[in-house]
């Protein structure tokens, strides 16, 4: 997780720090599934789809990363 510390080192609210920490990590885990040659190939092949999503549970709301524009969308 230190990329993900790395790049909310800005961030100084502790709770929104936590939470952009947590978006990240979800971001870095699908660029590192990415990494993996079968992974790769049939998600190029549209055999394999990946979806990123993070479950506040302090909040109880769940987001959904959007692939178009890499941002967290809540679900209602």
């Amino acid at each position: 997780l230190e990329p993900a510390r790395q790049r909310t080192a800005h961030v100084h609210d502790g709770g929104a720090r936590h939470t952009e920490m947590e978006r990240h990590a979800v971001r870095l885990s699908l660029e590192r599934l990415m990494t993996f040659p079968f992974v790769a190939e049939r998600v190029r092949a549209g055999s394999l789809a990946l979806h990123g999503a993070r479950f506040g549970i302090a909040e109880g709301q769940l987001e959904l990363l959007e692939s178009e524009t890499g941002a967290f969308q809540r679900i209602e």
